[in-house]
């Protein structure tokens, strides 16, 4: 059943209704007295009542949009209160109805695929003239002079019922309602059912709230990784000015920015996850494909597709360069033929998930084990000592194979 197909334009004027200094809301035996705190109601051409506008309307509406939750994608978590307040309350049409200055808009719907209705056809535009954190509730439209002509009760969808219960900001304003609607009167809707609604509205209030702390966090995360970037550049620039004239410093600084190349990828995976942390093969794809000048088919990479905790992610990225700048000096990438292979397994541990990885090279130059250790290997060995992890190196006559283990608590 659809929630409507007709979305009517507003009528120009209208009869003003003279509500006095107080009105009654009525439902059942059940009475609400509140305060006039809004402009006089309008009598719409069709006969219909359109819902007033509160005097803090414009105040509503800027807080409504401080949410940044308008016109936004699909959310499983809407859609889930959704769909249990329709198994709940055993009604076909259930609505997160935001009230925008114009319009209504549905975060999450059961019931319809339209997406937002005019505001003056809007139902949940009546109900947030309520005061306070209560239920509004019309059992039987046809018997509500408000939508006894209404276009979505005589045409359309023919509503017949409609309970909406509050999104009720900390300050008291009402962005919205999650709300629902029948085909048929529901006069057996009562207390009990009023409250589950509210329960469950005060849940999708939550999740709206989170949707701006996400958001924010977001922006703030954007901006960081802006000054982030800049820096790293600040940094590669102060280095390559300071070699310009000193030959012997460049292999140096060459290698000095390729690390810090392979932090800024892992920075790159990390601001794309949110700092929630780098998908493992996403992470090691931007570390290999950073090496423009080594063709990438002779480097194999066989790892899950897990993610990895931030600080985990970044020594990875060091790691892997290091064992890439080695190669490419001195071990199989120093070779036309020569290849490298990376792979990974991921297995449960009492603490959390233990990654074990093995690098492994093959038909580079003949081995020898070195008799020195060079900045890179000590390096490579204390990062992986600083996350708690283990790396053991195995010199084989085929080539170098190096293996590593962590424990990622993400």
């Amino acid at each position: 059943m659809g929630y409507g197909v007709a979305q009517a334009q507003a009528a120009s004027g209208g009869e003003t209704l003279d509500c006095g200094k107080k009105r009654q809301i009525a439902r059942g035996d059940f009475a609400l007295n509140a305060a006039l705190d809004h402009a006089p109601l309008k009598h719409a051409a069709d006969g219909s009542v359109h819902a007033a506008i509160p005097f803090d309307d414009a105040e509503r509406v800027a807080q409504l949009r401080q949410f940044c939750i308008l016109d936004t994608a699909k959310d499983a978590r809407f859609d889930r209160i959704t769909r249990l307040a329709a198994d709940l309350l055993h009604v076909p049409i259930v609505l997160v109805s935001l009230v925008d200055e114009a319009r209504e808009w549905f975060k999450s719907a059961v019931g319809t695929e339209i997406v937002q209705i005019d505001r003056v056809h809007g139902f949940c535009a009546h109900a947030i003239l309520q005061k306070g954190d209560v239920s509004f509730t019309v059992t039987d439209t046809l018997e509500d002079a408000r939508f006894a002509t209404h276009p979505f009760v005589v045409d359309g969808p023919k509503l017949r019922f409609y309970s909406g219960a509050p999104l009720l900001t900390a300050s008291g304003h009402k962005i919205g309602m999650l709300c629902v609607h029948d085909t048929r009167p529901r006069p057996d809707f009562g207390v009990d059912e009023e409250k589950v609604l509210r329960q469950l509205a005060a849940i999708a209030m939550d999740e709206v709230d989170f949707h701006r702390i996400e958001t924010e966090r977001k922006l703030l995360i954007g901006e960081l990784s802006h000054r982030v970037k800049n820096v790293f550049a600040t940094i590669q620039s102060v280095a390559s000015i300071s070699s310009r004239n000193d030959a012997t410093s460049k292999p140096f600084v060459q290698t000095f920015n390729r690390r810090l190349g392979a932090m800024a990828s892992a920075h790159d995976q990390l601001v794309a996850n949110s700092w929630q942390g780098a998908r493992l093969d996403g992470l090691v794809a931007s570390i290999t494909s950073a090496f423009q000048d080594i063709d990438q088919s002779r480097i194999t990479i066989d790892v899950p597709p897990v993610s990895v905790e931030p600080m985990l992610a970044q020594t990875l990225a060091l790691l892997l360069h290091e064992l890439l700048t080695n190669s490419i000096k001195y071990g199989a990438l120093s070779q036309p033929a020569g290849c490298v292979s990376l792979s990974a397994l991921s297995e449960n541990a009492a603490r959390g998930r233990l990654l074990t990885f093995r690098w492994s090279e093959t038909k580079g130059p003949a081995v020898m084990v070195p008799t020195k250790q060079g900045f890179g290997h000590r390096m490579l060995v204390s990062v992986v000592k600083h996350k708690g992890g283990m790396v053991d190196f195995d010199w084989q006559p085929t080539g170098l194979v190096c293996t590593f283990e962590f424990i990622d608590a993400a």
